[in-house]
Order: C-alpha cells, then structure tokens, then sequence
C-alpha cells in the first residue's frame, strides 16, 4: 500500500554551520541596557546575586523543618526600606528596593496561623505580620506595602 505522506524536496542545500555562524555574525556586541537607578537608591539596587541568595534562604525556611510554613502567594514589590545602625548612628535615608511578600500558613502545634512575611533580597532576615485569616492576609498581600525598617 503506498504511503499517504508527501515526499519532501529540498531545493536548496543546507547552508554549513561555519557559513550559518558567519552569516550571524555581529561587528559589535550588543550590551544589555541597564535600568537606571533610582534616586532613593544611594547603594545600587536589588541584584541578580541577591535574588539568588534570596531563593536559597526561601527554600531552607520552607523546608526545614518541612510542612511548618506552607507558601501560597508570591509578590514582588517596590519597599520603602530604612536600614537602622547602631544606637549611637542615625538611621539612613530610606531607598527604594525589591521585596518580596508572602502568605504563608504557619501549622503550629496549637492552631493555624495566617501570616505575611516580607523578605528584602540582599538584607538578612524576615518581617512577619499575623493575620486572622487567610482572607485578610490576601487582602493585605495586594495592598501597597507599608515601609520596612531593619
């Protein structure tokens, strides 16, 4: 029985790989453009490495012990962040920098607990804030974010 396919005619010849690189080629790297910073940033903003290190602490929280703080919403914002020295220094200006919310459900050994939990990438430690509901934590995940001080 012949085969219902049609037969596939190439009219040209595939070009090389050497001839495909060439063709490809670029007389001048094309560099990425950086967003500018902001001017409440006096130091850089939130970077690639911070957000990593980030991802690592989220992890380890999350799973160790496992089941403890269970994630269910994510966002990143823009936060209004003062970072407090010392007693004897005064406090920096606030910058503007990537956070992270989160609403977690806490399984503690008396009750269920809803909690929102700001993470600065870049900055050790977390926020917590209760809540009494998963509701209210929602509703204050959408919420623009208060500022955060360390």
């Amino acid at each position: 029985m012949p085969s219902s396919r049609s037969k596939v005619v190439r009219k040209q010849q595939p070009k090389s790989n050497a001839e495909f690189v060439k063709s490809r080629h670029r007389e001048k790297p094309v560099r990425p453009v950086q967003a500018p910073s902001s001017p409440l940033i006096a130091d850089g903003v939130t970077t690639e490495a911070d957000l990593c290190r980030w991802v690592d602490w989220f992890a380890r929280f999350h799973t160790d012990p496992p089941g403890l703080y269970i994630p269910l919403a994510l966002r990143t914002v823009d936060c209004l962040v003062t970072v407090r020295g010392q007693p004897p220094a005064e406090p920096q200006s606030p910058r503007l920098m990537r956070c992270v919310r989160e609403v977690v459900k806490f399984n503690g050994a008396k009750a269920v607990e809803w909690k929102l939990v700001t993470w600065v990438p870049g900055l050790p430690g977390a926020q917590f804030q209760p809540c009494a509901s998963h509701d209210e934590a929602m509703n204050l995940l959408e919420a623009p974010p208060a500022p955060v001080s360390f």
